[in-house]
């Protein structure tokens, strides 16, 4: 009678593999740091990068406006004084 409960206990419990192992864990583990650690990196560049791109185009859209108000400076001008005194002015 004893032998036969060892044995079903035996029996049961070499077939009962519906658990997770150690090692099978912690490989996930690593698994899901590296991918997790690709992906974030992968954010951070491309923040870094977008954030760049701004700033050029921010300075680039600022040159600009300064040409234009330049441009429209000189298209509007009537005359051109040279010299501070009445000596040494001309008006064009």
């Amino acid at each position: 009678m004893m032998k036969r409960i060892l044995n079903k206990n035996l029996h049961k419990t070499k077939w009962d593999n519906r658990g997770l192992s150690l090692v099978e864990v912690l490989c996930a583990v690593a698994i899901l740091a590296l991918v997790t650690g690709v992906i974030g990196s992968v954010i951070v560049i491309s923040t870094r990068t977008y954030r760049r791109g701004i700033s050029e185009t921010n300075i680039q859209q600022e040159a600009q406006l300064a040409a234009n108000n330049i441009g429209n400076i000189v298209k509007d001008a009537c005359s051109v004084i040279y010299g501070t005194g009445e000596i040494g002015r001309a008006h064009v």
